[in-house]
């Protein structure tokens, strides 16, 4: 009978130290999921309307040489977003781009040829 009681103890001990490995594991695999989003919401404090997800499009300008947008479609079906976090590497003209973000609620009415949403990119590439 003591074989046995001394088997359930270390039975008990070893589950015990299985739950402690396994609850520290899970504590730190959750803060690394918050990790995984490799950008900022550089527009927290207006309204996501929509999202892009592997889209094509083009870097081009609106109206001014300091305001790079993200221009997708073709020709009067074309959608123009102004990037709040286009990184340097991207603010070429005429690059093709595969891009993914949030599309921002427009605030000021459109007066331009187009009319530019707001856009947070979370990935990018050429």
């Amino acid at each position: 009978m003591k074989i046995v009681m001394g088997c359930h103890i270390r039975n008990s001990s070893l589950r015990q130290v299985i739950f402690v490995f396994l609850e520290l594991g899970l504590t730190l695999m959750i803060p690394g999921c918050k990790r995984e989003n490799s950008y900022q919401d550089c527009m927290p404090g207006v309204k996501t309307i929509s999202t892009l997800s592997n889209v094509q499009g083009r870097i081009g300008r609106i109206d001014s040489p300091a305001i790079y947008a993200i221009f997708v479609g073709q020709g009067p079906d074309t959608s123009a977003y102004i990037p709040c976090n286009l990184p340097e590497s991207f603010q070429t003209l005429n690059l093709k781009v595969t891009v993914s973000g949030l599309v921002k609620y427009q605030l000021d009415p459109c007066f331009d040829p187009y009319c530019a949403q707001g856009f947070v990119i979370t990935q990018i590439a050429k």
